[in-house]
């Protein structure tokens, strides 16, 4: 009996990081392995999803977990008018040296401006959730994030540049799940936690700039892309969390019935995932993702750069990416679990770039993340004709790509510009796709309290 995400996917999400973190540090992969394997033989929880007295047990629940989960991915829904999204990532500071001064970058004020989509990157697991319900987890996949950054550049305290960062990522992966409780004909669903198991990669780093050079904006571009980590891709899939929690409410777990609780699997969680929405009118999306600093040579010069604030500013789209997989979860509910594939993810940091403790810019850098990909999964219990269910952790899975970083700045040659994107996608790590999916958490409680288990039972 497990509760969320089992220990098969709990190997797998090992794995996947150990993957991910290979060809970047050796020491971290140690280190990630170190703490990741008690997971394994742990039994997770799920006990903090519920609260109150203990309700009677649920009927037994049929449920397609790879639908349900499908369904709640699929019903996200990124219309938020040209607005961020409310997913907030976190910025860092960074400093390097541009034809022999010192530049210190300041990243932050980051937000996801955008998605393109968010999918199922993983099999179902079925397990229980508590007080009888069961549990539906699988991973997602972001895919397409564009970050949105506010950043400066400073030089010896003086502001040479500040504007925006564009920040593409994708492949950011997160856990996450549902947990289903039926009494009589209804259900009880709640979305579980969100955990990004991978951070996706970073692509392009567009940096909105006046007067940088070239040189100073490759920094800034370099920058950000070497910042971007573990914290922003978590910042990015947890932010996805009350899209999520929405498209559960909004998705009928009746719709997904299966072998084991008559539940079309599939179809709840696409649904779940269909059902997310970034809607936050001109804000990035309350998803946080972890800075950095870093530091470089241009022109014989330190440059310091601080890339900090970092957001979720959009979100492109989250879709299942992968098999849903159904297991049993805690008190005799079923776990249907899968992964959630997000795409188009934008990071926002603010960055400073100093020299000798002088500010020659500081601005926004916009990291643009694909393919960020997460394990989630929903618990459902029936109840009699009721369906009570709980998401369960969402745990990143990949890290996807990092794409285009903008630097915003002013003063910046082009030379730093280049560093700081190449600093940006050089930072991006575990750490920021996790962000990135575990940020999620929130969208996909919403969905999955908003999706309506009966709508994928089947007869």
């Amino acid at each position: 009996m497990i509760s969320g995400i089992n220990t098969f996917v709990w190997v797998r999400i090992i794995y996947q990081l150990a993957t991910s973190l290979l060809k970047r540090n050796n020491m971290k992969l140690f280190i990630v392995l170190l703490l990741a394997a008690p997971l394994v033989l742990a039994k997770p929880s799920h006990k903090s999803l519920r609260q109150g007295p203990d309700p009677e047990p649920g009927d037994e629940l049929s449920l397609d977990g790879e639908g349900y989960l499908d369904a709640i991915l699929g019903h996200i829904r990124f219309d938020n008018d040209d607005s961020p999204l409310d997913i907030n990532i976190p910025g860092y500071e960074d400093s390097f040296e541009s034809n022999e001064r010192i530049l210190e970058l300041q990243v932050g004020g980051g937000k996801v401006r955008s998605i393109e989509g968010v999918r199922r990157g993983g099999e179902v697991d079925i397990g229980e959730g508590e007080d009888g319900a069961s549990f539906f987890g699988s991973n997602l996949y972001i895919s397409g994030a564009v970050l949105s950054y506010n950043y400066r550049v400073n030089m010896e305290r003086e502001t040479l540049e500040e504007g925006e960062l564009l920040v593409h990522v994708d492949g950011v992966e997160a856990a996450f799940g549902v947990s289903i409780l039926k009494r009589g004909r209804e259900y009880d669903t709640h979305l579980g936690d969100v955990k990004t198991t991978a951070i996706g990669t970073i692509g392009d780093v567009e940096v909105s700039h006046n007067n940088l050079d070239d040189a100073v904006v490759t920094m800034i571009e370099n920058s950000v892309q070497n910042h971007y980590d573990l914290d922003v891709a978590a910042a990015i899939a947890e932010g996805l969390t009350g899209f999520l929690d929405s498209a559960v409410k909004d998705i009928d777990v009746e719709d997904f019935p299966g072998d084991e609780l008559s539940l079309d699997g599939e179809g709840y969680l696409d649904a779940i995932l269909g059902h997310i929405r970034f809607d936050n009118d001109d804000s990035p999306l309350d998803i946080n993702i972890p800075g950095y600093e870093d530091s470089f040579e241009s022109n014989e010069r330190i440059l310091e750069l601080q890339v900090g604030g970092g957001k979720v500013r959009s979100i492109e789209g989250v879709r299942r990416g992968g098999e849903v997989d159904i297991g049993e979860g805690e008190d005799g509910a079923s776990f249907f679990g899968s992964n959630l594939y997000i795409s188009g993810a934008v990071l926002s940091y603010n960055y400073r770039v100093n020299m000798e403790r002088e500010t020659l810019e500081e601005g926004e850098l916009l990291v643009h993340v694909d393919g960020v990909e997460a394990a989630f999964g929903v618990s459902i219990l029936k109840r009699g004709r009721e369906y009570d269910t709980h998401l369960g952790d969402v745990k990143t899975t990949a890290i996807g790509t990092i794409g285009d970083v903008e630097v915003s700045h002013n003063n910046l040659d082009d030379a730093v510009v280049t560093m700081i994107e190449n600093s940006v996608q050089n930072h991006y790590d575990l750490d920021v796709a996790a962000a990135i999916a575990e940020g999620l958490t929130g969208f996909l409680d919403s969905a999955v309290k908003d999706i309506d288990v009966e709508d994928f039972v089947r007869e």
